[in-house]
């Protein structure tokens, strides 16, 4: 189970060559800081897991972090006037976080450290930043760049600022995520025709294999990269499909009547979360890897989204407008002991663990 505790690491100034040792620790780093939360396997006393989203709450988007057991109040950790930021993502570890900001007029990829510091640019070229993904070390993040019409998969590698373009073709893109070995990127290509489907590419050499040659979208490794989960619309509807990561033995196993999007991975990748509307509105569900034991987990006339599993696999996070407008929820993965984390009349949205 991943745990987070307090390091207090006195003289520090500068974190910034990569991956350090202090007292027998590994920490990347980011940027200057004095206390440190970083991931353990054990030792220690054991603090609430942490989750990261986005709230309204100042008068736009900005991003915070709360316990997940609602102990404490929410803690903001950007401050900007007049501009937006979206979809922060822990690295590995969670020593830092990741975000797009309109701050300078388009969306851009930025770090800061756990705690919000050190906010700075992680790309130096130009261009939109429209998604991106953590490598499994933290020290790389993949991303999809806009840039005069063409829509690209890059990897930048976060201390260095060293960027690399992965893809060039006049399709667009839709970046998945790395395998767990960090040997693989899967991604989508949106294209009405041969190319389109989902793939996989090595990010350090030459190698791009075609998994499916149909409408299929936002693919992502399991957690012990076995298999990949994608959407597709193949069916009519969109439904959540899973492959071996040898494209062999596809299962749709979300099959059933409406939309099933926004899949997340449990830990030990043996079930999937989802979103359905095939109840006349948008609930939480959890099925079985090979599609079986489809259960629903929320009930309501709400709109429930943005389901995510915690890293120790006994909790899920999600946003709800059951009072009218987006809070954030913790549930077990039957879908009891559910606890709201946020309670105010502004949106909170984008949950991440």
């Amino acid at each position: 189970m991943r745990v987070r505790k307090h390091v207090n690491i006195p003289a520090v100034t500068l974190l910034r060559s990569g991956i350090q040792k202090v007292g027998g620790l590994r920490l990347i780093g980011l940027v200057a800081i004095t206390s440190v939360l970083i991931a353990c396997g054990g030792g220690g006393t054991a603090a609430p897991l942490e989750i990261t989203y986005i709230s309204l709450e100042d008068g736009n988007a900005e991003v915070y972090s709360i316990l997940a057991d609602g102990s404490e109040n929410a803690k903001r950790l950007t401050s900007t006037r007049d501009a937006a930021e979206s979809s922060p993502q822990y690295s590995p570890g969670a020593t830092s976080i990741a975000f797009l900001s309109d701050r300078n007029g388009e969306d851009d990829l930025y770090v800061m450290d756990a705690l919000g510091n050190g906010e700075q640019r992680a790309v130096e070229a130009d261009g939109t930043r429209t998604s991106f993904a953590w490598s499994p070390d933290g020290t790389r993040i993949a991303y999809v760049s806009e840039e005069e019409s063409e829509t690209e998969i890059h990897v930048v590698n976060v201390e260095e600022k060293q960027e690399r373009r992965l893809t060039k073709n006049a399709a667009t893109e839709q970046l998945g995520n790395w395998s767990p070995d960090g040997v693989w990127i899967v991604y989508a290509v949106i294209d009405a025709s041969d190319n389109q489907g989902i793939y996989k590419k090595n990010p350090d050499g030459v190698d791009e294999i075609q998994l499916t040659m149909d409408p299929d979208s936002k693919p992502r490794f399991s957690p012990d990269g076995r298999k990949i989960a994608f959407e597709s619309t193949r069916n009519g509807e969109l439904e959540v499909f899973v492959i071996d990561d040898e494209a062999e033995n596809e299962t749709n196993v979300s099959a059933g009547s409406g939309d099933d999007w926004d899949f997340n991975w449990s830990p030990d990748s043996r079930k999937l979360v989802f979103v359905s509307d095939r109840d006349g509105n948008p609930e939480i569900y959890i099925v079985d890897a090979d599609g079986d034991k489809l259960t629903r987990l929320t009930n309501n006339r709400a709109i429930d989204s943005s389901p995510r599993w915690s890293p120790d696999g006994d909790k899920i996070v999600f946003s709800s407008n059951a009072d009218g407008d987006f809070d954030l929820f913790v549930m077990d993965d039957v879908g009891g002991n559910q606890k709201r984390l946020t309670n105010n009349d502004f949106d909170a949205i984008e949950p991440d663990w």
